[in-house]
């Protein structure tokens, strides 16, 4: 009897830790540039998740790259402005949990 409940908790400890391994985030990331296809450094993005209207900021590197690693999964909208350019929008990006996903070239 001692035995089957030392199992079954040692069990319980192993599902425990096993879960709190799993990666639930989603990831998200592009490159802006202009028409010209010329990249368009520190650019102002941000990534909205529209189920909660959640947040997070982001300004493109020196090679135009930016990136949110770290994103609840469900539907967002990424937002990005940069002086000299219309602002652009792109709604109802779904990500599924665990998914790391580029919007690639994305221009301005």
């Amino acid at each position: 009897m001692v035995r089957s409940r030392i199992a079954l908790a040692v069990a319980s400890l192993a599902v425990a830790a096993l879960s709190w391994g799993q990666n639930i985030s989603s990831g998200l990331s592009g490159t802006m540039v202009d028409q010209t296809d010329a990249i368009i450094p520190a650019a102002q993005v941000t990534a909205r998740q529209s189920r909660t209207g959640f947040q997070k900021a982001s300004t493109s590197n020196e090679a135009g790259y930016f990136s949110f690693p770290d994103l609840s999964s469900g539907q967002d909208t990424i937002s990005i402005e940069q002086g000299g350019f219309k602002k652009y929008q792109q709604t109802d990006i779904a990500l599924n949990a665990g998914e790391q996903r580029t919007l690639g070239r994305i221009k301005l």
